[in-house]
């Protein structure tokens, strides 16, 4: 028990790690300041098309990565991470707090617990899938 709750924390902290150096590396690759011309590690004109995509991956990374730790109930606790991270951000971020605790901003908070569910989900059956199989050997031996 000590040891899940244990991995549990780890995934925390290195899902919320990676959220936020995730969306550094997004905001200086694809967001443009609006009074200065583009950062020198702004995405070149032809790799702009693919920023919902860049959005998208910034939403499964670290879900992934809390699911790898997480032992058991992965997409539970990434649902509820990301859900109370986008929804109580106004408390610790300069936000518009109407927008944030309105029907919108709710909708907005699920729909991103729901991609982090999904994220943990997927990185946790890719923690299965990758572990060695041993099931071959016992049977090349009789």
């Amino acid at each position: 028990m000590r040891g899940a709750l244990q991995r549990l924390g780890i995934g925390i902290a290195l899902a919320i790690v990676s959220y936020f150096a995730i969306n550094l590396l997004y905001s200086l690759v694809f967001l443009v300041p609006i009074d200065r011309p583009p950062r020198p590690l702004h995405a070149p004109a032809w790799l702009e098309p693919m920023q919902p995509v860049a959005r998208l991956l910034c939403d499964l990374i670290p879900p992934a990565l809390l699911g790898v730790l997480v032992v058991s109930y992965a997409g539970v606790a990434g649902f509820c991470l990301a859900l109370v991270i986008f929804y109580c951000s106004p408390l610790f971020l300069n936000v518009d707090e109407q927008f944030y605790y309105s029907v919108a901003g709710f909708a907005h908070a699920l729909t991103i617990a729901i991609l982090w569910a999904l994220g943990a989900i997927a990185g946790h059956a890719a923690k299965g899938r990758w572990m060695p199989n041993t099931s071959l050997e016992r049977t090349r031996d009789r």
